[in-house]
Order: C-alpha cells, then sequence, then structure tokens
C-alpha cells in the first residue's frame, strides 16, 4: 500500500473530517517515514496536579478550568515501513491501546 500518498490525503482533509467516533487522527509527512498519529479524548477524572510552585496538589480539572482551554488525549503515532511490509506504534505512557487502528482499518 502507498502510505505516503493515503496519508497525504488525510492530511489535506478539513479539521472536522479527521475525527471518527471521536478519534483523531493526523499526518505527519515529510520525515524519512510517513507516520500517522491517533489522539483519543480521555476523561481526567481522578487526575490530579501536582503544584510546585505553590506547594501543594490540587485536582486537575480545577486547575483546568481555572486556565486555558482544550482537549486531554492518550496519543500514539504510526510509522510505515513499506519496504518491510511493517507498522511501528509508539505511544505515551497513558497506555493508549491500538483499538482506533482496528477500527478504522
Amino acid at each position: 500500500m502507498d502510505w505516503e500518498s493515503r496519508l497525504a490525503d488525510l492530511d489535506s482533509m478539513k479539521w472536522q473530517e479527521k475525527a471518527i467516533d471521536g478519534i483523531r487522527y493526523d499526518a505527519i509527512l515529510g520525515k524519512e517515514y510517513p507516520i500517522l498519529s491517533v489522539s483519543e479524548q480521555f476523561d481526567p477524572t481522578f487526575m490530579q496536579y501536582i503544584d510546585r510552585e505553590n506547594e501543594r496538589v490540587t485536582d486537575y480539572m480545577d486547575n483546568y478550568l481555572a486556565g486555558e482551554r482544550g482537549d486531554l488525549a492518550k496519543s500514539s503515532a504510526f510509522a510505515f515501513f513499506p519496504e518491510y511490509a511493517l507498522i511501528g506504534r509508539i505511544s505515551g505512557s497513558a497506555g493508549k491501546s491500538s483499538e482506533p487502528l482496528k477500527k478504522s482499518a
């Protein structure tokens, strides 16, 4: 499969079109290998924020609501190595599963 071409198609799509069932798909092009990033919003309930400046630990949502707005996401990146028929997965420590890639296949 021509992953470079497929990911270029994805890259040219509008922001709203790059999400399926709340999971965002974005292409990273211009690297040695084409990369697909996958981001899934998660619920930060029970997350804590370590405030080193004020020497306290607070509920993340309290801190989040007081500041900038945006959604947190667990993220993974998939690199495509066509000459080896191989796909590599890199994931953050949030424990992202490979399910979003399986759903879209």
